[in-house]
């Protein structure tokens, strides 16, 4: 009969296996962001469940746990281990949750999570700025937030945080056709290739410059 502790050490060992980074392909990479994603993807940012998903196709609200995730463990250095908790009735998926219990993400105001949903430029901003365990040491780019005409429409909720990743060149201006002008969107959705480069301009602003972007070094001991 194995040893209570030995059965437990393992069964860390695995869970903590299961939300480790992995090169998680994407199908039919634009070509203006084939070097971004490649970088990304070396980086350990690409998460497993974004395997031959279409890179052009808007990323999930649960998608992007997994990418914010290894966000977190890059600038971080510890490692993730998945909770037996289900906080939310919607949805189980093991990075939702772990993503939940460190801060990095809430739920709607229904209680559930809404997993397939299309997460919204402010909402992955918010998403990064929780998952930083660290200050920026200084400001990455010459962007600033009232560079845009639609600041107005960001949340109060995310306003910090876009203005944080604004600052720190993790999130750009996009164009409006319509009218010709750079605007941030913050309503808008995001593309899962756009993604994973905001994830890795984001480890490259507030990684420690000491720390190698995917080590993993010390835990979260998240509630098992």
């Amino acid at each position: 009969m194995s040893h209570p502790i030995a059965r437990r050490a393992g069964m860390l060992a695995l869970t903590a296996a299961m939300l480790m980074p992995s090169a998680g392909a994407l199908s039919d990479v634009s070509n203006w962001a084939q070097e971004g994603v490649a970088a990304a993807q070396n980086a350990g940012l690409a998460p497993s469940s974004l395997s031959n998903s279409a890179a052009s196709g808007s990323i999930t609200r649960a998608e992007f746990c997994a990418v914010a995730l290894n966000a977190y463990k890059a600038v971080s250095g510890k490692a993730v281990y998945v909770s037996g908790k289900k906080p939310f009735e919607d949805c189980s998926d093991p990075n939702v949750t772990a993503a939940y219990l460190l801060g990095i993400v809430n739920g709607r105001t229904n209680g559930n999570f809404d997993p397939d949903a299309k997460i919204s430029r402010e909402e992955m901003c918010t998403m990064l700025d929780n998952a930083a365990d660290i200050e920026a040491t200084e400001i990455a780019g010459d962007a600033c937030i009232e560079d845009y005409p639609d600041v107005s429409m960001i949340s109060d909720y995310a306003m910090q945080p876009v203005v944080t990743m604004v600052d720190h060149s993790v999130i750009n201006g996009i164009t409006d056709t319509s009218t010709d002008t750079t605007i941030l969107a913050p309503s808008g959705t995001t593309t899962r290739e756009q993604a994973l480069i905001m994830a890795n301009r984001f480890c490259t602003a507030f990684k420690p410059d000491k720390t190698p972007i995917a080590a993993v070094d010390g835990s979260a001991n998240l509630p098992t």
